[in-house]
């Protein structure tokens, strides 16, 4: 991987400052989309906040996953050309599949890029989107050009700090722990995250020589549970580095934004009997914060997007709604996978009474995901050719049999 989180790849890839399509979300909706979309000779990029195929990567161990979970025993897989063929498969480990399917992405050249995360979209003076982004790892704000963008980032997005200022960048994971030395740092959270990310950084300061401090926050006025598989190490980082500093009844304020962006945390301490608790403000550099705190459903950030949640058909319930080839009410944006399972609403006018919205049932399995990359990739290809009457007629493949080659093994 390339400093700025690009998947290095077998053979170059040239990209035009303006994309066909950017994809948002490297599982296996975009996967499908973007091996497609090189099927189909369409400039595209693939990003994701956290890593290719990181919900996979993120299940139980020795997790098997089975093309036939959620409904896949009636359903086949999308068929396409030869790199569409490599995402057929067997029952398999996930985390055979997780290493199997990010190698796809360097064996074929496909582009992508980890740790970069979508914050917004600007419409540009040509027409296309201008994608707002952060870059975890160079630590700054990007602007990504593309004509057509598609969602597929699931149901799960980065919880942000709900806090005044300019929150956009603070990391949510701990990617490496070299950047992280050199400064006081502050990681926020209570879970098993936040205890590995102290457990790293610390160790990581220590190798580096750096005597700045870890410092832990979190709400309760106990130290946090650390699960038994990290208990033995993370004895040994806080008593033999001596660099982890508690902060119980703590709670991050604001960003003050003043040159260098800095988190202020509020240290609460108890007074003398009978006067009110003192609050002691601490500043970590915004660059030096890490906040795991968990994701949400993203509807926060598609409403400030304009893609709205709508209450409409038979059953008037809240549901996403997008047009019969995926598209959102903003054009040229398309929402896939997880985001519209269980059921959406399917409109041909947004501006029609929801009530009249279609309700369009979703399995939320991986042939499902694969289908709607696929489909969105017909889509776009279409409108790119100048059609305007689109129609996208998908083929099937059977699923694989014992012993028949998969993709999907690393070269």
């Amino acid at each position: 991987m390339t400093s700025d989180g690009s998947i290095e790849l077998r053979e170059p890839v040239e990209l035009p400052e303006i994309l066909d399509l950017l994809v948002v979300g490297g599982g296996p909706v975009g996967t499908a989309a973007a091996f497609h979309a090189k099927e189909l000779g369409l400039a595209c990029l693939v990003i994701d906040y956290d890593d290719l195929m990181a919900r996979i990567r993120d299940y139980a161990k020795d997790k098997l996953i089975y093309p036939s979970y959620g409904g896949g025993d009636n359903m086949k897989f999308p068929k396409g050309g030869d790199l569409l063929d490599l995402l057929r498969f067997l029952p398999v480990d996930k985390e055979e599949m997780y290493l199997q399917w990010k190698a796809l992405y360097s064996q074929n050249s496909v582009p992508a890029r980890v740790g970069v995360e979508f914050i917004g979209l600007d419409p540009g003076s040509e027409g296309e989107w201008r994608v707002k982004c952060w870059n975890h790892n160079a630590k700054e704000e990007v602007l990504i050009g593309a004509q057509h963008v598609v969602l597929g980032f699931g149901r799960g997005v980065p919880r942000r700090l709900d806090i005044p200022g300019p929150v956009e960048g603070l990391a949510f994971r701990l990617s490496d722990a070299a950047l992280y030395i050199g400064e006081p740092v502050c990681v926020i959270g209570g879970g098993t995250s936040a205890a590995e990310a102290v457990i790293e950084i610390s160790n990581g300061k220590v190798a580096a020589g750096d005597d700045s401090k870890v410092c832990w926050s979190y709400r309760a006025d106990k130290m946090p549970k650390v699960s038994k598989a990290l208990a033995e190490v993370f004895f040994e980082a806080y008593i033999g580095n001596g660099n982890i500093r508690y902060l119980p009844n703590s709670n991050p304020v604001e960003v003050s934004s003043n040159g260098d962006d800095k988190l202020v945390i509020r240290t609460d301490e108890v007074g003398p009997d009978g006067r009110p608790l003192e609050s002691r403000p601490l500043e970590f550099s915004k660059k030096m914060c890490i906040a795991c705190i968990g994701s949400d459903v993203p509807e926060k950030l598609l409403g400030s997007l304009g893609i709205n949640m709508v209450t409409g058909g038979k059953m008037n319930k809240k549901r996403m709604v997008v047009s019969p080839l995926l598209e959102t009410v903003l054009p040229n944006v398309y929402m896939a996978g997880d985001m519209l399972s269980p059921v959406y609403l399917e409109a041909d006018d947004f501006t029609a009474d929801p009530a009249t919205f279609r309700e369009i049932k979703r399995r939320g399995n991986i042939k499902a995901a694969l289908r709607d990359g696929v489909f969105i990739a017909e889509v776009i290809a279409q409108k790119l050719a100048g059609k305007t009457d689109i129609v996208v007629e998908l083929q099937f493949a059977d699923d694989l049999e014992e012993g028949e080659m998969t993709a999907a093994a690393p070269a």
